[in-house]
């Protein structure tokens, strides 16, 4: 009887991986090595959208202040750096999609889990970028309050109420 050699497939289990082993040796000796390789690839793409939103920037009327706190105090208690919003946000390979998504996730205050599945289907095609002319939700929000407290102080001023949209309207509409 004859024997035949077969070769056995070594297939890589697991998640490919998304960082050379130089650049991961890098994020070793920059973090520790008791982190995994995961960790670290994610790491990798907070440290790319921190750099492409400008974020070591401290000022406090920063624009992405929401992703990252740089005082490390928050009043309620939050967590200082969103690291889950921004690892799916540094995913992104289009940085003008990422400067939108971040504008629109960052002026509407959206909770983590609604902001990663927002970069998710934007990034993957299921969904168009959100417009950067788009008005932010709390501002909607804040005239429609307004003129509710204003409907209720004066219920019979709907007609000026409308006149007043559209006087407002002329008056911000830029061409």
């Amino acid at each position: 009887m004859t024997e035949k050699s077969e070769t056995i497939s070594k297939k890589q289990r697991g998640r490919p991986r998304l960082l050379e082993p130089d650049h991961l040796a890098q994020y070793r000796g920059l973090w520790g090595t008791e982190l995994s390789d995961r960790t670290m690839q994610n790491r990798h793409f907070v440290s790319r959208a921190a750099t492409v939103l400008g974020l070591g920037e401290t000022a406090a009327d920063h624009p992405y202040r929401y992703l990252i706190n740089p005082d490390g105090v928050t009043p309620l208690g939050k967590k200082t750096v969103r690291f889950t919003i921004l690892t799916e946000l540094g995913r992104m390979a289009d940085l003008e999609d990422m400067r939108y998504l971040a504008d629109h996730i960052c002026a509407n205050r959206l909770p983590t889990a609604a902001a990663v599945a927002l970069i998710r289907r934007v990034r993957l095609g299921d969904a168009p970028p959100p417009a950067p002319d788009v008005p932010p939700a709390r501002l909607v929000d804040a005239i429609l309050a307004a003129i509710n407290i204003h409907l209720h102080r004066y219920p019979h001023d709907r007609i000026v109420v409308g006149a007043a949209l559209r006087e407002a309207l002329e008056i911000v509409e830029v061409d």
